[in-house]
């Protein structure tokens, strides 16, 4: 008898049936065509199952995020993330890290607000959480037999801290690992496949959220480093950044230092000026008609210019004339010469 789903022929059923009579053969043939319609009814209500469970799922995963978009900074979306999925699937402990260089840094912890990353258990969380970020793959303790990733740091992190039922979910944006979230509970309670799935949901919807704020809730110092590190690292390599650019500033610096040319001025505070002063007057007129056939005397030329000026020049000097008697006092005498 054939199957039927919708207007097409789904499969084929046979029954071998042993029987003489024919209204009998007939009978039993209604009762058989009866089978085919309890089986797509089954089917039906399978299909109707999965679809509730997928949207109970869904419901999950938006009530989380719906929680995560409530805070605008990241300490706090991260720690309601982290309640959220505590309550949700009765953890004792979820934790959230994100990679940072080479390393994990956990940056959340449900119903803890303050921790120190010295903390055994913290470190034991971090542990775990590189352990699932390096291979990319959901970790899960204890692992099935037929399990082929590594569960050692998971292992150490159930037997000293539990003993736990771990699962540790890898975060991606874009295709690539940024973070991990490890979920923890009792061992009588291990993580089924349909929770596991529902983990998986929240993880992918909650991600770019979490991600956004990481990146962009900082202060303005290291955004500014993070910008500079992310177009240094397009010309110089993602690996070791700040180290080649110190070093290509520090070469660059050098071939200034030794190959550039120009005036170097220096500033300092001192001012130049002579150990000793004459005051020189102007001459009046009677001195200068006088002086012209004269031939001066060292006196004289001290008396008229500085004595550091007057012992180093080669020049004769011309003194004046006496004055004569017929001159007028106070009119061609000069005014007040210096000392000396």
């Amino acid at each position: 008898m054939p199957l039927r789903g919708g207007n097409q022929v789904r499969g084929l059923e046979a029954f071998v049936v042993f029987m003489n009579d024919p209204s009998a053969l007939a009978a039993c043939r209604d009762r058989l065509e009866l089978t085919t319609g309890l089986l797509s009814l089954y089917e039906m209500r399978l299909t109707l199952q999965r679809r509730q469970t997928d949207l109970r799922r869904l419901r999950v995963a938006m009530e989380t995020l719906s929680a995560a978009n409530e805070h605008a900074r990241f300490a706090g979306s991260a720690m309601s993330m982290c309640n959220e999925l505590a309550s949700r699937w009765n953890c004792d402990r979820v934790s959230l890290g994100f990679l940072k260089g080479r390393y994990v840094h956990l940056k959340a912890l449900s119903h803890v607000e303050k921790f120190n990353r010295k903390m055994k258990l913290v470190q034991d969380i971090e542990a775990a959480m590189e352990e699932c970020l390096d291979q990319n793959v959901e970790i899960l303790f204890p692992a099935e037999a037929q399990a082929t990733y590594v569960a050692r740091a998971a292992a150490e992190l159930s037997n000293r801290h539990g003993p736990h039922t771990i699962v540790s979910l890898p975060l991606r944006l874009n295709g690539e690992e940024i973070a991990v979230a490890t979920l923890e509970r009792p061992l009588d309670k291990p993580f089924t496949l349909e929770e596991l799935e529902a983990l998986r949901l929240t993880c992918d919807l909650t991600t770019p959220r979490l991600a956004n704020l990481h990146e962009h809730d900082v202060w303005f110092g290291a955004a500014i480093a993070k910008w500079l590190r992310k177009g240094l690292a397009g010309i110089l390599g993602p690996k070791h950044t700040w180290a080649k650019a110190l070093a290509a500033a520090v070469a660059i610096g050098l071939a200034f230092i030794i190959f550039a040319k120009g005036d170097y001025q220096a500033e300092a505070p001192f001012v130049l000026q002579a150990p000793r002063y004459r005051w020189c007057p102007p001459r009046s007129r009677a001195i200068s008609r006088a002086s012209r056939s004269a031939r001066p005397t060292a006196s004289t030329a001290t008396r008229l210019w500085p004595s550091w000026i007057v012992p180093s020049c080669g020049f004769n000097w011309p003194s004046p004339r006496p004055r004569s008697s017929s001159t007028k006092a106070g009119r061609d005498q000069p005014a007040g010469l210096g000392p000396g």
